[in-house]
C-alpha cells in the first residue's frame, strides 16, 4: 500500500499523515495497527523473516492463514531480522520516523531486542509507544503468555457462556478478545497522540490483555456484585431482559425476539395471540419474567414453531417489536442492506479475495478509504528501504 500526497480526500481518512510502526505478533497488536490503518494512518509492519506460527492457523487461503491475512490489512510489510545489524539499523530508522509504535510481546522481549520503551524513546522522544502485556508488567502472572482462549477462561468470561446447566464455554468466535482488546489498544494510541499534541511529548501506554478482558465484562461483573453469585449461563438468552432469546420456527430457522419493557411485552403478547400473558402474575414485570424465564421461553417456543421465520419477522416488525433472523454468513453476503452499507466487503490480498466486515466508522468530511488487502510478508521491503534512503517522493514516511 503506497500512501502518497496525491491521494483524494475520500481516501485519506482522519488519521492521514500519522505513521504507525507495527512490531507486534499474532493477533491483538497487528489488528490494532490495521484499525489505525483503516482510519487513514500509514502503517509499516516488521515481520520476522522466518515467519511465525500465526501464519499457519487454519483455515488457510493460498497457503496463508486467514487469521494472519485479516490481522494485517492496510499496511506495508518488511521482513527484518532484529538480531542482525542491518535489520536493527533499518528498524531504528523506522522508529525515528514513527508517530506510534505498537507491540504485544512478553515483558522484556522488546528490551532484549533493543526496542523497549527506553530505547525507542531515546531514538524518538515524541514517540507514542503502546504495549500489550498479557497480564501487566508486575505480579505473579506477568511473564506468562496470554492467548485469547486462556484469557477468556482465566478472566471468568468463559464461566458465563454456554447452555443452562451445561459446561462453561470459550466464545466460538476464536478471536473475540483479540479483536475487542485491539480496539482498546487503538484507543490508547489515539489518546497518546492527543496527549502529545497538547504537551509535545511522547508516552508509554500499557493495555494489558487481561485488563481489557475484565473491562469488557463490566455489566456481568456488576451483576455478580449485586447478587453475590456468578451469573448463570443462559445460552442465547439475556441475563437482564426476558424475553430476549432466539426461538425456533416452523421451517427450522430461528427468530430472535426481545421485549425490553412492559409496553413491548404487551405488543408481543398481542402478536402471539395470547394477550392474557400480559396480565399473568408470572410475567407482569421484567423481574417476574426473568424469574420465570424457563416457563416463558417454553410458551413462546410453542407459538413460534407454528409459522416460518419469514412470517414471524413480517408480523413482529409490523408491531414494532425488536426482532431479527439468526443469520448465517451466507445470508449476510446476500443481504442488500449489509452489502449496500458496506458492512461486509471484499478485499484483494496477495492470496486471493477475502471477505470481512467493513469500516464501522462513518466520517462525513474525511471518510475512510477502501480497505486494502494484505501483502505477502516482506513484499514491501524494497519500497521501504527506498523511502528510508530518500529515493521515494511524496511518501508519508519521508523524514
Amino acid at each position: 500500500m503506497v500512501i502518497s500526497a496525491d491521494r483524494t480526500e475520500r481516501q485519506r481518512g482522519p488519521l492521514f499523515g500519522v505513521r504507525v510502526l507495527d512490531m507486534g505478533t499474532w493477533a491483538v497488536g497487528p489488528t490494532a495497527c490495521s484499525l489505525l490503518g483503516f482510519l487513514g494512518a500509514d502503517v509499516i509492519r516488521i515481520d520476522n523473516p522466518s515467519g511465525e506460527a500465526f501464519m499457519d492457523l487454519q483455515p488457510t487461503m493460498g497457503g496463508m492463514g486467514t487469521s494472519y491475512i485479516n490481522a494485517n490489512m492496510q499496511k506495508r510489510i518488511i521482513a527484518l531480522d532484529l538480531r542482525e545489524a542491518d535489520g536493527r539499523a533499518l528498524a531504528e530508522q523506522l522508529v525515528a520516523r514513527a508517530d506510534v509504535l505498537v507491540e504485544n510481546r512478553l515483558p522484556g522481549v522488546m528490551e532484549k531486542l533493543g526496542f523497549g520503551w527506553e530505547d525507542a524513546s531515546s531514538i524518538n522522544p515524541v514517540l507514542v509507544y503502546v504495549s500489550v502485556p498479557g497480564y501487566g508488567r508486575t505480579g505473579p502472572y506477568a511473564n506468562r503468555p496470554a492467548t485469547d482462549p486462556n484469557a477468556q477462561a482465566l478472566s471468568g468470561l468463559a464461566s458465563i457462556q454456554g447452555e443452562p446447566g451445561g459446561p462453561a464455554e470459550i466464545s466460538r468466535i476464536y478471536a473475540h478478545l483479540d479483536a475487542t482488546v485491539a480496539s482498546l489498544v487503538a484507543q490508547g494510541a489515539l489518546l497518546g497522540l492527543l496527549k502529545r499534541r497538547r504537551g509535545g511529548e511522547g508516552s508509554h501506554i500499557d493495555v494489558p490483555f487481561m485488563a481489557g478482558s475484565m473491562f469488557l465484562q463490566a455489566t456481568r461483573i456488576a451483576e455478580f456484585a449485586a447478587t453475590g453469585t456468578n451469573p448463570p449461563r443462559q445460552g442465547s438468552a439475556s441475563s437482564t431482559v426476558a424475553p430476549s432469546a432466539s426461538f425456533p420456527c416452523l421451517d427450522g430457522r430461528y427468530v430472535n425476539i426481545t421485549a425490553p419493557d412492559n409496553a413491548t411485552w404487551a405488543s408481543l403478547c398481542e402478536a402471539l395471540e395470547m394477550k392474557e400473558l400480559a396480565e399473568d402474575v408470572r410475567f407482569v414485570s421484567n423481574a417476574a419474567r426473568l424469574q420465570n424465564r424457563v416457563e416463558l421461553q417454553g410458551i413462546i417456543e410453542a407459538k413460534t414453531k407454528e409459522a416460518p421465520q419469514w412470517w414471524w419477522l413480517q408480523h413482529l416488525r409490523g408491531l414494532s417489536i425488536p426482532c431479527g433472523p439468526l443469520n448465517t454468513w451466507l445470508d449476510i453476503a446476500r443481504d442488500a442492506h449489509f452489502v449496500g452499507q458496506e458492512m461486509m466487503v471484499k478485499a484483494e490480498t496477495a492470496w486471493g479475495t477475502i471477505a470481512r466486515g467493513g469500516h464501522p466508522w462513518r466520517f462525513h468530511r474525511t471518510p475512510c478509504g477502501p480497505i486494502t488487502g494484505t501483502h505477502k510478508p516482506g513484499a514491501d521491503g524494497d519500497e521501504v528501504r527506498a523511502l528510508l534512503a530518500g529515493e521515494t517522493k511524496g511518501d508519508q514516511w519521508q523524514s
